[in-house]
Order: structure tokens, then C-alpha cells, then sequence
């Protein structure tokens, strides 16, 4: 095969993509140990970007336990978040995502939540303990930015929809990155939900503290979109 260094990772490619673009924009190569992204006094910084935090995320180096390197990035106390674009994710209370540019937060009980939130091996869920708790034993989700007043939307039922078309004008209507039926909902437990994206333009986002780059990543920062 031909020749490559095993004793070091590949150092990765960076795009910060061009508006409505998902593999155009500017490409850098990662060569240092970290890299910081922000608003100011970053590695990469972004000055016009008011959803990004002074230092909003760091792309790390790191040795695993077993002495394997890897890539990661993480969120470093942001207030808008790290995202993640996943063709399907579960969804716990406490997390929260993006369906085109709405943000959406799940709204359950927490015992429901630390019984069910198994560690998972590429991404860590951001779960916002301040809003995880809620009497009752269903999931609901309430969808925030576009609307004035936070719509709610509670899941019900095996399946269900997210888009215009399938909630009616409460939660999308002012949102021009959703599409009619942009995602599906199904209940994969009684209080396991999952959601996957229904071939949009735009995807859904998860919310992530802290994730692994094992392969081509897409994630937002604020409203700037990276590829990894």
C-alpha cells in the first residue's frame, strides 16, 4: 500500500464553507496539536459572528487510554452550542437540535434521562440540566428563535413529522431553511424517540459537548458551517 505515517494521525482538512455550500469554501490544513475557534483572539476567529462565543470550540489532538491518537472537538462553554449534522440521532431529555435554522430543546423527565443517556463512543449529547426536568413520563419539544413565543410540541403516537407541512404554522412557518416535511420522528421505545432527516437541503443538528472526528464531520458554529 502505499507509504503513510502509523505512528501519528492524518492531519485533517478544515473548510470553513461557503454560504449554501456543503464541500465549497476556504480549506485548511491542521497541523498544530489545537486549534481555537471564536468570535476574538482565536486560532480562526470571526468578529461578525454574534451567535459565536469569544472562544466558542477547540479541535484538539489527544492520546486515548490505549495509546491510540485521535482527533476531537469540543465546545468550550459556548452559549449557542456545538452542532453536529447526523442523519439520525436519539433524543433524550435535556438535548438539543437544529432543524434548519429552528432551534428545537426536549423537554422529559430526568430519571427517564439518566437511565436511558448511554455513553455513546463518537459524540457526547449536550444535555441542559436546567431545563431536563418535567413531571410525566412523555417527551415533548419546544421550538425556539423564530418563533415570538416558544411553540410546544408534544410527541405522541409511534411516528410523527417536523417540517411546515407536518406542524403547522406554530413552529416553522417563519423559517425558510425548513422544508414541508424536513425530519421524522419515531418512537423506538416507550420513552426512546429518535429523529432522522428526510433527505432535507439543511439537516438536523445535534447539540454535542464534546465529539471524535473518525471521518468526514459537518458542524456549526454559530451560523457558520465547518466541514472536517
Amino acid at each position: 500500500s502505499p507509504f503513510h505515517p502509523v505512528r501519528r494521525p492524518a492531519y485533517p482538512l478544515l473548510t470553513i464553507l461557503d454560504e449554501g455550500s456543503d464541500d465549497q469554501g476556504e480549506t485548511i490544513r491542521i497541523r498544530s496539536d489545537s486549534l481555537t475557534i471564536g468570535r476574538i483572539d482565536c486560532d480562526l476567529s470571526f468578529p461578525a459572528e454574534s451567535l459565536m462565543s469569544a472562544k466558542h470550540a477547540k479541535i484538539s489532538l489527544i492520546q486515548s487510554a490505549t495509546s491510540k491518537w485521535c482527533w476531537t472537538i469540543e465546545d468550550l462553554g459556548s452559549r449557542h452550542g456545538v452542532y453536529l449534522r447526523l442523519p439520525e440521532f436519539p433524543l433524550y431529555p435535556g438535548n438539543q437540535f437544529l432543524v434548519g435554522g429552528t432551534k428545537l430543546l426536549v423537554h422529559g423527565d430526568a430519571a427517564i434521562a439518566q437511565d436511558l443517556s448511554a455513553p455513546l463512543s463518537t459524540y457526547e449529547p449536550y444535555v441542559a440540566a436546567s431545563q431536563s426536568v418535567r413531571k410525566g413520563p412523555e417527551l415533548e419539544v419546544r421550538a425556539y428563535i423564530f418563533s415570538q413565543e416558544p411553540a410546544t410540541l408534544p410527541l405522541h403516537g409511534k411516528k410523527m413529522s417536523l417540517g411546515r407541512s407536518a406542524c403547522g404554522e406554530t413552529a416553522f412557518a417563519c423559517d425558510p431553511f425548513v422544508e414541508p416535511v424536513h425530519a421524522l420522528l419515531a418512537r423506538k421505545e416507550p420513552h426512546v424517540w429518535t429523529v432522522r432527516d428526510n433527505h432535507s437541503l439543511n439537516g438536523i443538528w445535534l447539540r454535542v459537548t464534546r465529539a471524535i472526528i473518525a471521518d468526514a464531520l459537518q458542524i456549526q458554529l454559530g451560523e457558520q458551517r465547518f466541514c472536517i
